[in-house]
């Protein structure tokens, strides 16, 4: 058997780490790591400077029912867990 990488040579996307959430700019695409080893993505839909918040799509579990759905969930600074994010 012939082990071979997963890894995209070719690809126009980068990943890059980010310290300060206000970097973050609509359209951009974040992942950040899970602790149950996945990565979590999702796309940043709103910036908010002056509440320090910023405004994401991802496919989670919804409030609404069992089932994963596509929400928008505004993240604080503070809380902010992305630890990289992806530019396409």
């Amino acid at each position: 058997m012939r082990r071979m990488s997963a890894v995209c040579h070719h690809s126009h996307c980068r990943y890059e780490p980010i310290d300060d959430p206000s970097t973050l700019r609509p359209g951009d695409h974040a992942t950040w790591h899970r602790p149950y080893l996945i990565w979590h993505h999702a796309l940043v839909t709103k910036q908010d400077p002056q509440r320090k918040e910023i405004t994401i799509d991802e496919y989670t579990v919804s409030d609404d029912g069992p089932y994963a759905a596509i929400v928008e969930t505004v993240l604080s600074y503070d809380e902010c867990v992305i630890l990289v994010y992806l530019v396409v």
